[in-house]
């Protein structure tokens, strides 16, 4: 039997979550390309981030080890830590086994543990969210990026600031900004503010400060409730992050909340207040949210740059120094002007750039016209389509996906007959896959739809007009499921 794509992703830890949560957007667009394409997979991650738990809950298997936060809070020898986790990671990179080895923000890994690792013989592809030009453009990080097949470059707002070498700019990627979530996977502002507990009509504010794991953490998030006593008409949620452990400071308008993938109920708010830091910044514009930014101070990523360049958008207020008066007025400003603010969030970050990344990821493992074509059958109208009916009829992602994929052979059978090897793929015909759909009754699981395609299409003589093919499925599912 053929042996499953198989790709590990690696991502250490830091204050935050964004190197996992950006592996985990990029793996789900992976994960429905294979799917569209045929394609069997498997997709692990490798980790020392603490929120682990955010790999399950979107649906993919982690192994883990203890974090550098865990090794100072335990007491563990340094020393030791560094020898068990590199002999770890080698052995578990060795054993998976991987024909792909993805990697985010640092080239070498926390502590050099990568060096060897990318010597292993599969396709290395490093995910390059632009670090502090001093960092990016040092030797060594240069050098590093020559151990990658393929360079997936985040730009912000149209703008590409990562340095890379120019001998390295065929391997090079550009994408857009990459979110967990894409806009028509958000729920609905009634649904999110019921998810939430929010009143339908009222303000609602949402305050974070990221992963939850700086030192000043709990200090910001009491400022934030200081404030929210200035606005007593206000809702506020506090999303203390994932590595917050400190004490939750509640207020008659204040709740707090640790919910891992809180961009799905972002439409429930009206503002934000929050630190500058990537999946904060894009998740919260791509989701038309106006904000009062706090950018804090890091080693690799400069969120001072990122507040600025947001705040010149017209979508955010910057703030330097963290003061419940400043916040306060910052605050009402926003609010004040959320509609206006609102409008110029949604266009500083229109789109989800995280299938874009996941082509890059797949280039050169699965032939180019295969991917492209589950790409365009991704980006197609006739994805929402079979997305909705999943939901409607109580089926999964997965049978959508599947649906998609036979409806599309359907079409293509009609027009064309497919040689051996890679299909002669042609361009979507978006008014066949809408015929198809509208056939399909709203009451029956996917399952058997799909299961009724298969059986009628292996027939002997089985009709080779896709209208036909799919009335007769739906006739047959309806006498197998009633």
């Amino acid at each position: 039997m053929k042996k499953p794509l198989c790709i590990v992703n690696y991502a250490v830890n830091g204050l935050g979550l964004g190197h996992l949560t950006r592996l985990v957007a990029i793996s789900r667009e992976v994960r429905r390309l294979c799917m569209l394409a045929g394609v069997q997979h498997e997709i692990f991650f490798l980790t020392s981030s603490e929120g682990d738990a955010l790999c399950y809950a979107n649906g993919f298997a982690s192994f883990k080890i203890p974090s550098k936060n865990a090794v100072r809070a335990t007491g563990l020898s340094p020393h030791r830590y560094k020898r068990t986790a590199k002999q770890w990671i080698w052995n578990a990179v060795n054993m998976c086994n991987p024909d792909v080895l993805v990697v985010d923000t640092f080239p070498g890994g926390a502590f050099d543990e990568l060096y060897d690792v990318l010597d292993f013989g599969q396709r290395n592809v490093f995910i390059y969210r632009a670090v502090k030009s001093d960092v990016a453009s040092s030797k060594r990080f240069q050098s590093l990026l020559g151990g990658y097949h393929g360079i997936v470059s985040i730009g912000e707002q149209g703008a590409h600031t990562s340095v890379i070498d120019t001998v390295l700019a065929e391997r090079t990627h550009p994408v857009g900004e990459v979110m967990i979530r894409g806009r028509d996977e958000l729920l609905s502002r009634s649904d999110a503010r019921a998810m939430l507990g929010l009143q339908p009509e009222s303000l609602a504010v949402y305050c974070t400060c990221g992963g939850g794991g700086d030192s000043n953490a709990e200090d910001i998030l009491r400022t934030y409730v200081s404030v929210a006593a200035h606005f007593p008409d206000v809702e506020f949620v506090i999303g203390s992050g994932h590595l917050y452990h400190g004490r939750e400071y509640h207020a008659p308008n204040v709740r707090w909340s640790q919910r891992m993938m809180m961009m799905e109920c972002f439409a429930a708010f009206d503002a934000a207040v929050g630190a500058a830091g990537f999946n904060t910044v894009n998740e919260l514009m791509h989701a038309s949210v106006p904000c009062v930014l706090l950018p804090q101070q890091r080693t690799y990523d400069d969120q001072f740059a990122r507040a600025e360049r947001i705040a010149a958008t017209g979508a955010a207020l910057f703030l330097r120094e963290l003061t419940e008066e400043n916040l306060t007025a910052a605050l009402r400003s926003v609010i004040d002007n959320r509609t206006v603010m609102a409008e110029a969030a949604r266009a500083a970050v229109p789109a989800n750039a995280a299938t874009d990344a996941a082509m890059a990821v797949l280039h050169d493992v699965i032939h180019t016209r295969v991917v492209e074509h589950s790409h365009a059958l991704r980006r197609s109208s006739a994805y929402p389509i079979a997305i909705a009916l999943a939901r409607t009829t109580r089926s999964s992602e997965h049978d959508a996906l599947m649906l998609l994929r036979r409806m599309d052979a359907l079409i293509r059978n009609e027009i064309a007959s497919e040689p051996s090897g890679v299909p002669d793929f042609t361009p979507l015909d978006e008014e066949r896959f809408h015929e198809l759909f509208a056939l399909l009754p709203h009451h029956l699981p996917l399952q058997s739809i799909i299961a009724a395609l298969k059986h009628i299409s292996q027939l002997d003589g089985a009709p080779r007009n896709a209208v036909e093919l799919v009335e007769s499925a739906v006739r047959l599912a309806e006498e197998h499921y009633t």
